[in-house]
C-alpha cells in the first residue's frame, strides 16, 4: 500500500488508477479485471444486505428524490490476490485539500445539493 499511496499522493491518479498501475508494474495486470469484479460483487452484496435500512433511512427525509448517501468501501488484497472488505465509510473525506481530484466531485455534489 505505501507504493500505491505514493502514486496517489504524488500524481493526479485516482486511488483506483494508482492501484491498476501498481498491479501492472508488479506483473499482476491480468488479475485486475477479476479483482475489480470481486470488489463490485462485494459492494452489491453489502448494498443488498442493508437495502431495507437504506430505504428506511431515506424515508425519514420525506421526499426521497432529495436523499443520497455517499459511502466509501475500503478493501485489502492479500498476497494471494484475494479481495477482503476492510470497512465501509459512511462519510468519506471529500475535502478538496485532501486530494486534488476531490475538487470536481465536491463541486458537483454542492451543485446538486443546492440546485433544488
Amino acid at each position: 500500500a505505501p507504493v500505491i499511496s505514493e502514486l496517489y499522493s504524488k500524481t493526479f491518479l485516482s486511488r483506483r488508477e494508482a492501484f491498476l498501475v501498481h498491479m501492472r508494474d508488479h506483473g499482476h495486470g491480468s488479475e485486475t479485471n477479476r479483482i475489480m469484479e470481486d470488489m463490485k460483487r462485494i459492494i452489491r452484496e453489502v448494498s443488498l444486505k442493508y437495502e431495507d435500512h437504506i430505504i428506511a433511512t431515506a424515508k425519514k427525509y420525506g421526499d426521497v428524490r432529495h436523499f443520497f448517501e455517499l459511502v466509501r468501501f475500503d478493501f485489502i488484497i492479500d498476497s494471494s490476490l484475494k479481495v477482503w472488505l476492510m470497512e465501509v465509510n459512511m462519510s468519506p473525506n471529500m475535502d478538496p485539500s485532501h486530494f486534488a481530484g476531490n475538487q470536481l466531485l465536491y463541486e458537483q455534489v454542492n451543485t446538486l445539493l443546492y440546485s433544488y
